[in-house]
């Protein structure tokens, strides 16, 4: 009689276990299809952080220009984990810096996933987070900050 039992309780078992495996799976699978991933965002292709004066305050001190810049930078190596790729301080000052897919991107940005307009609202939150960082000076000093990404120039000599 116990023989009988046994099997039963096994393929008991058996099904506990498989029925657990699916829910969890289930859970923590794919996110729903409104929502993309942040690797889709494409941080790496970099961007570009400039600083010009706004029309009615033309006459911004380069100084604080410069200084904005490279306190930009070092708040993009350290809360992002960003890399800086180039520092610019002749037409423009500013930065071109990359960012890679690190916990302090994800919780800057506010989330690991997005809503399908994707780009846009990741360069909006990117945006508001580095304007925090120095709202006041900016206002303060009459300093228009801007954010792009960074764009691939081709020449007629690169495509011939």
């Amino acid at each position: 009689m116990e023989m009988a039992r046994a099997p039963k309780l096994l393929a008991l078992i058996f099904t506990a276990i498989v029925g657990a495996f699916f829910v969890f799976s289930r859970s923590n699978g794919a996110p729903p299809h409104d929502v993309l991933s942040m690797a889709l965002l494409h941080l790496d292709d970099g961007y570009i952080l400039y600083f010009q004066p706004e029309q009615a305050l033309a006459e911004v001190n380069l100084d604080v220009l410069k200084t904005l810049a490279l306190e930009y930078a070092g708040f993009v190596e350290s809360a992002l984990d960003g890399h800086i790729l180039q520092q610019y301080d002749t037409l423009v000052h500013g930065l071109s810096f990359r960012l890679e897919y690190t916990d302090k991107v994800y919780k800057a940005l506010g989330s690991e996933s997005v809503p399908q307009d994707v780009v846009q609202t990741t360069d909006e939150r990117l945006f508001a987070f580095l304007r925090l960082f120095k709202a006041d000076a900016l206002e303060l000093n009459g300093v228009k900050m801007t954010l792009e990404r960074d764009k691939t120039v081709t020449t007629q000599e690169d495509e011939a």
